[in-house]
């Protein structure tokens, strides 16, 4: 132990002697190991932290697939109570449906939450139970059962202080009393997530009869998900309960590991961010091989007097790797301690609800992958020109030591190779940065449909009994728009059920004039100003006005995707289309004659295109249609106005004024909806940016070390090319050329992967067609630039030799 504890002294002795080397070394090690800790401490978080419920692996969520691809991640009541009562896998199953709710006690303005009406079993599935209190009762669970709460431990803290005689206390949801029966415990976070929870009162008579019902399931113990999924696939009677009359081929009901369903959205993005970043510690490593090589390469002398006193090799090639672990352990802490610092500014460019297992941040694992790369990076790297030194001939580690040679072959061949795989490596790094910059850049040009500067919207829950009817909920759309227009700086306002790019309500339209045709299309709930407010264009026809009213002729304007897709080559324009009559005619319609075509707008997000969307004026809606809509989206009210001023406290009022009892969800520019929607692609094309410019910074460390190693190497040769007559231009000139060489080999070999790596980015590229050329035409430029920087820098090294010196010291 004494023999190792002075070995190691040695070691830090040696590494204080060249301080430069070790300053660079520590450096290059603590920014890869940074970059990979920040990644995945997000990646841990998501994708590798278990979900905070016991066995977490025995969680499922029901879909609806077919043809392997996601059909519905809901199902229907029907489907629920099959699972229920005829499924023996499960052990417990449970439907959730959520909404948005106004909270309040008493008098006072209520608070928006997040609400789930659950089924009795629900918090059994995920094997919880209130810390104060108790859970819903069968009794509770039936319809028109007593209103039971149950609230999270953070809604009990806002709404009663901490208060534990909040139990047996009534508080307002939506207008209507319920009663506190339950408080969760502090941490508990459900899913889908929500504040507060309210008996789902399900019957087959009282359900929605779409899919409309997340249902989540615990399996039984030793139940496997396969052997749960063979027994469903094994029965027809679940297909039966599928509620479109028109059911898709190969439809299957399946079952998900719920965190696999949770993170599929993200987990390719983030498996392709963890690669790039991998990239950069591969890049990592060869700087630091590099850097050991040109060391051991230079420690000639002190190498063969240490074997001439008889040093084992054994000793040498530990002595070379206790420097590196050394090495590993200060640019490993300095890296941790860079990604902690980093980490809080990284997760300002990432999406909401990232991480649902908890906070990013680091815990152990985190320390454990940052402690294992630092170790594995300095001790692979620093094995092999340890193992190298130590084994080589006395003789020549003599004649070496007694020569002006710093370096053999080998060693400068070694060097070259790791300079060309750095460059190799920086130009995938380059290219995936380029192809996700130009795609983030065609996205953000897309035009959304709509004029988003000087647009506001305001976001409030209708979900009142007051509002079920259509002539409720019209009449006080209008009063909020008169109300608000009454503001001199508001140009426009309107009403919308469903904002683009949010999610709305989708219904199966058929043309009246094409009975063997459907489409699915988004049902958007206007007011008459909705265009003008919006900035869609009217292509033909005209828009709504005051006398599309309750109980004049039912009229629908389209848009163009419904319009190509429905009439084809005819025009739209007086034709007539109505919803189709399915799931108990819940969302029965009139047949509408179209009076009007708007431009598309891209409902779904800015990378999906416009799907066909009709547009009902507000007042003729079916009570039916409206009652759904309220309980299901928040009503939008969009105002434009003429300044860059902010409406936000103007919109508060009228809001307050008009109704207190219901609660605002949000009052935000719209540019902010625009800009959340495109929040997932800004964050892999910044960070993966990030690290191409990391991967550009390490290989000009690297060439540079190089070269000026090179240089030394050479002084012989340029001090005598320069006495017998070479300008001081041209040796530049022979640096430059030797290391752009160099770098352009290596280029030529990343470039071979751009095929490969286009595939593996193709889910996260938009319109990138034809751009891969003149990507990997800027990246190779680029990274010649920076080669040619660092080759200048090192060449004024070699410019500044003196002939006369280097001659006379030889």
């Amino acid at each position: 132990m004494m023999v190792l504890f002075r070995e190691i002294t040695q070691a830090m002795r040696a590494l204080r002697r060249a301080k430069g080397f070790a300053f660079v070394a520590v450096s290059i090690l603590a920014m890869g190991i940074a970059a990979n800790t920040v990644v995945f401490s997000i990646i841990n978080a998501v994708l590798l932290r278990p979900l905070p419920y016991s066995n977490p692996e025995r969680l499922t969520v029901v879909n609806w697939h077919a043809s392997h691809e996601l059909l519905s991640p809901d199902v229907s009541a029907a489907t629920f109570f099959a699972l229920r009562e005829r499924a023996r896998s499960p052990e417990s199953v449970a439907a959730t449906s959520c909404l948005h709710a106004g909270v309040n006690q008493n008098a006072g303005a209520p608070q928006y939450v997040r609400a789930c009406r659950v089924s009795i079993d629900f918090f059994r599935v995920f094997d919880v139970r209130p810390t104060i209190g108790r859970s819903f009762s069968v009794e509770e669970e039936q319809p028109g059962g007593v209103h039971a709460a149950v609230l999270s431990h953070a809604l009990w803290e806002r709404q009663f202080g901490k208060d534990p005689l909040a139990l047996g206390r009534k508080i307002n949801v939506d207008g209507d009393p319920y009663i506190v029966v339950g408080i969760m415990p502090a941490g508990f976070h459900s899913y889908p997530a929500a504040d507060l929870w309210l008996p789902l009162q399900l019957s087959p008579a009282t359900a929605d009869p779409g899919n409309e019902y997340r249902v989540i399931a615990r399996l039984r113990e030793g139940v496997t998900q396969q052997a749960a999924q063979q027994e469903l696939d094994s029965s027809e009677e679940y297909l039966r309960t599928y509620p479109l009359l028109s059911r898709p081929a190969q439809v299957r009901l399946t079952l998900n590991q719920l965190q696999a369903f949770m993170v599929g959205e993200i987990r390719s993005g983030l498996t392709l961010l963890f690669g790039a970043v991998l990239f950069v510690l591969l890049i990592t490593c060869t700087n630091l091989a590099l850097l050991l090589t040109v060391r051991s390469a230079g420690r000639a002398r002190e190498t063969a007097i240490r074997l001439a006193l008889g040093a084992s090799r054994g000793q040498l090639a530990r002595m070379f790797l206790l420097e590196s672990l050394v090495i590993a352990l200060v640019g490993g802490t300095l890296g941790v301690i860079l990604a902690k610092e980093s980490l809080p500014f990284v997760l300002l460019l990432a999406p909401k609800g990232l991480a649902f297992t908890g906070p990013i941040g680091m815990d152990l694992r985190v320390l454990m992958f940052a402690a294992l790369a630092s170790v594995f990076t300095a001790f692979a790297f620093g094995l092999a020109p340890a193992l190298r030194r130590s084994r080589t001939n006395l003789t020549e580690l003599l004649r070496q030591a007694t020569s002006n040679a710093t370096g053999s072959t080998e060693h400068v061949r070694l060097g070259r190779l790791l300079v060309a795989a750095q460059a190799a490596l920086a130009i995938v790094l380059l290219t995936g940065s380029g192809l996700l910059l130009r795609s983030f850049s065609q996205l953000q040009s897309v035009p959304p449909g709509f004029n988003a500067k000087h647009l506001w919207v305001a976001q409030l829950w209708l979900a009142a009994n007051r509002y079920k009817s259509t002539s409720a909920s019209a009449q006080f759309a209008d009063e909020l728009c008169e109300k608000i227009r009454g503001n001199p700086d508001i140009e426009s306002v309107a009403t919308v059920t469903g904002l683009p790019l949010e999610r709305g309500l989708n219904l199966v339209l058929q043309p009246q004039d094409a009975p063997e045709k459907t489409v699915y299309a988004e049902y958007r709930i206007i007011s008459p100003e909705y265009f003008r407010a919006m900035g869609i264009p009217l292509l033909a026809g005209r828009p709504f006005s005051s006398s599309d009213a309750r109980h004049t002729a039912p009229v629908a304007i389209v848009n163009q995707a419904l319009a190509k897709q429905s009439w084809l080559k005819d025009s739209a324009l007086e034709k007539y289309v109505e919803v189709k009559s399915t799931m108990n005619g819940l969302f029965a319609d009139a047949p509408r004659r179209v009076i009007g075509i708007v431009a598309d707008v891209h409902e779904y997000g800015l990378s999906t295109p416009a799907p066909p969307t009709i547009f009902v004026p507000i007042y003729q809606v079916p009570d039916n249609i409206t009652g759904f809509a309220n309980r299901t989206f928040l009503l939008s009210l969009v105002a434009r106005t003429a300044h860059d001023t902010s409406p936000a406290d103007h919109f508060r009022a009228v809001l307050n004024a008009a109704d207190p009892e219901l609660p605002v969800a949000s009052v935000r520019p719209l540019s902010d909806v625009v800009a959340t929607s495109l929040a997932r692609n800004r964050f892999y094309t910044s960070l993966i940016a990030a690290f191409g410019m990391l991967a550009l910074l390490l290989t000009a460390v690297g060439l540079y070390g190089l070269l000026s190693w090179q240089i030394v190497l050479r002084r012989r040769e340029i001090g005598v090319r320069m006495a017998v007559g070479a300008p001081r231009y041209e040796v530049v000139f022979m640096v430059v050329k030797q290391g752009l060489g160099l770098v352009l080999a290596g280029a030529m070999a990343g470039i071979l992967a751009a095929p490969l790596e286009k595939r593996a980015l193709a889910t996260m590229l938009y319109n990138v067609r034809g751009a891969m050329s003149v990507v990997l035409i800027s990246a190779v430029a680029v990274l010649a630039a920076v080669a040619v920087l660092a080759s200048v820098f090192s060449s004024v090294r070699a410019a500044s030799i003196d002939p006369a010196v280097t001659l006379s010291a030889e």
